[in-house]
């Protein structure tokens, strides 16, 4: 069936409406809706759970969407937890080549900036720890610094 020119797609509801189940005399009273963002977060916890139940956490496509700066030597590290210590990333980026110095941000306990020799060492850095659980919570998102 068209419809201006275009294609009309129909399709039903899989329930009654709250108005037609009154007057049929069906009517039972739902569980209010929880507001938008608790019910996106909710779907997203929902997600991880079933991600990592079925194997490792891959964020590809995440990643690639927000990384959109260019390769450089030195790598902005996000979504730390609070507890992150200096010394916990740099027994995680030392084993890289060309790694230089891990800096924390003072007042911003999640993020911290990872310094290497040149941009392609820093990039293969970024692809070995991206999405690397320093707890069970807190995947770490690797991009470059802007510059």
């Amino acid at each position: 069936m068209t419809f201006f020119g275009k294609k009309m797609r129909l399709s039903y509801a899989k329930e009654k409406s709250d108005v037609i189940s009154k007057m049929d005399g069906t009517y039972v009273p739902r569980e209010k809706r929880k507001p938008e963002a608790e019910f996106k977060v909710a779907k997203k916890v929902q997600k991880m759970v079933e991600d990592t139940s079925s194997g490792p956490v891959t964020m590809e496509a995440e990643t690639q969407e927000q990384d959109d700066s260019a390769p450089n030597k030195i790598l902005f590290v996000r979504n730390l937890p609070p507890q992150t210590q200096k010394m916990m990333l740099v027994e995680l980026f030392k084993q890289y080549d060309g790694y230089n110095e891990v800096r924390l941000v003072d007042g911003k306990p999640d993020i911290a900036f990872v310094e290497f020799a040149d941009a392609s060492q820093a990039g293969l850095a970024k692809d070995g720890l991206q999405n690397f659980k320093i707890t069970p919570k807190h995947a770490m998102k690797i991009t470059y610094a802007k510059q």
